[in-house]
């Protein structure tokens, strides 16, 4: 279990310093910063409108959106119950 958070700790550290790094680096230091997090990225129109994390990193993103959703009052998307129409 140590172990375990430790290597959170590590991850944790890993994400604070790509944040800070993100704000100073050249667009080739972004997109290689991208390649290091992201498994896949969709873009539409220039625009980010997806990503798929890398396995190592995905709980840090699942907890920052399950944290943003509770501060909106939203439902995850995984979680939704669709209606038919009336």
């Amino acid at each position: 279990m140590e172990e375990y958070s430790n290597n959170l700790s590590k991850l944790a550290q890993f994400l604070a310093d790509v944040v800070d790094a993100w704000d100073v680096a050249s667009q080739e230091q972004k997109n290689r910063m991208a390649n290091v997090l992201f498994e896949q990225i969709w873009i539409v129109d220039n625009k980010i409108t997806e990503v798929k994390p890398r396995d190592a990193l995905r709980p840090f993103f699942q907890l920052s959106y399950e944290e943003h959703l509770l501060k909106s009052n939203k439902r995850p998307r995984w979680d939704s119950n669709p209606r038919s129409p009336p």
